[in-house]
């Protein structure tokens, strides 16, 4: 049997009975239960598909060679994936919106290493048949865990932007003393990595629950600080001016270019928008959103203006941490935009990106001029500064925290 010809059709014969057993399925209800029951319909239809299809008499020499697991299995259970994913952050949003959170869902993207396990399990033995089970119940608990995934990326992107989501673990009917340990709710942060995860056969259930978000709503844009840091905040403005006096350094500011080169991954993660967010209005902000997406890579959630007057938000919450946008015409322009901004990161400071577009400037300048800005403030963060000219990152410059008071 040649071992090319037959990956097409068995593909196509796989795939027609997958969908058939589906029968256009949807979760019930917007909950994390029904997107769980949901992922077992595919899981379960998925495999019922390989089963029906896949043995040692339509296999080449009876095993699973790898260039048709290839190009059968992974494109399968990489289907399989986006009906799931699609649907758990269909139910995440509209738990969002129930919740009043202003907030796209996360799409959580195919773990192509467990894919990859499956296929070199099921491609290591000589006889097929002595590894199908690894397409019976791997590939259900495959499918469950896309659902875990989203719960997972949720709860992590709601609590690094101020929320306090919920963690719920239920345990399911006669269970393993590993579950039953990890049965229970956990609020974010402390929320054990264990309980995303599920062994083989697991029908543990792990439900989401968007907390008290008047703790610290970020979504309505009003940060509130807790009460150690409102003392410190007191005492330190209460303090004799002398003691709040810092002469910046000489090398307070670090070229930082080769660390973000280094890590850049250019096309990882997500761009999402706050709801009703206008994209034609801040037509640079999410231009400038895809580039960083597209070149140094990172989730980044572009963010609504204030609503009410005197309020400061930032473009976007990147990297876990908050940017702003400042389009500048030379390095003059660069000190105001760069005192604008500050003001705007200030909760949770990650930088702020400096726009020339097409207009020179010179390094040296800038330098100066930042220097002389940042010796200003009081920063408990690092602050970064990268400096985009036509369209290319020509700088990264860190300003340092200031050290301890004496």
């Amino acid at each position: 049997m040649d071992k090319q010809d037959i990956a097409p059709a068995l593909l196509g014969r796989i795939r027609a009975d997958f969908l058939r057993l589906l029968r256009n399925a949807a979760p019930s209800v917007a909950t994390y239960p029904a997107a769980l029951d949901y992922a077992d319909l595919v899981g379960g239809a998925l495999a019922e598909a390989f089963r029906l299809h896949l043995s040692a008499d339509t296999l080449p020499d009876g095993r699973m060679y790898w260039n048709i697991a290839d190009r059968v299995l992974r494109p399968l259970l990489e289907e399989d994936h986006a009906l799931v994913a699609d649907a758990a952050a269909a139910v995440q949003q509209q738990l969002n919106e129930a919740a009043g959170l202003r907030l796209l869902a996360q799409r959580v993207p195919v773990d192509e290493d467990r894919i990859d396990g499956i296929l070199n399990k099921v491609c290591a033995a000589e006889h097929y048949e002595d590894v199908a089970y690894m397409l019976d119940e791997p590939v259900r608990t495959f499918s469950r865990m896309a659902v875990d995934d989203t719960l997972k990326a949720n709860v992590q992107f709601q609590g690094r932007a101020g929320l306090h989501p919920r963690v719920v673990r239920h345990t399911t009917g006669s269970c393993c003393e590993w579950c039953s340990r990890l049965a229970g709710s956990y609020d974010y942060p402390h929320v054990p990595a264990d309980v995303y995860r599920r062994h083989e056969r697991c029908r543990c259930r792990v439900e989401y629950d968007p907390g008290d978000g008047r703790r610290q709503n970020v979504w309505d844009k009003k940060w509130t600080e807790d009460e150690e840091a409102l003392q410190t905040r007191k005492e330190f403005a209460e303090a004799p001016l002398a003691t709040k006096i810092r002469l910046p350094k000489e090398d307070s500011l670090q070229n930082v270019l080769p660390e973000y080169l280094r890590g850049a991954a250019p096309g990882v993660g997500f761009i999402s928008y706050d709801a009703g967010y206008d994209m034609v209005r801040h037509a640079d902000e999410v231009k400038t959103a895809q580039w960083l997406h597209d070149n140094l890579g990172g989730s980044i959630v572009l963010l609504n203006e204030a609503h009410e007057v005197g309020q400061k938000m930032p473009d976007y919450l990147w990297r876990d941490s908050l940017w702003d946008l400042k389009t500048s015409s030379s390095e003059k322009s660069a000190n105001s935009a760069i005192r604008h901004g500050l003001s705007q990161i200030q909760e949770n400071p990650g930088g702020i990106i400096l726009n020339f577009n097409q207009n020179a400037f010179s390094m040296q300048r800038l330098r100066e001029v930042i220097r002389k800005r940042m010796q200003w403030y009081s920063l408990t963060n690092d602050i970064d500064i990268l400096v985009l000219s036509e369209d290319r990152l020509v700088a990264a410059l860190r300003y340092k925290k200031d050290g301890p008071l004496p």
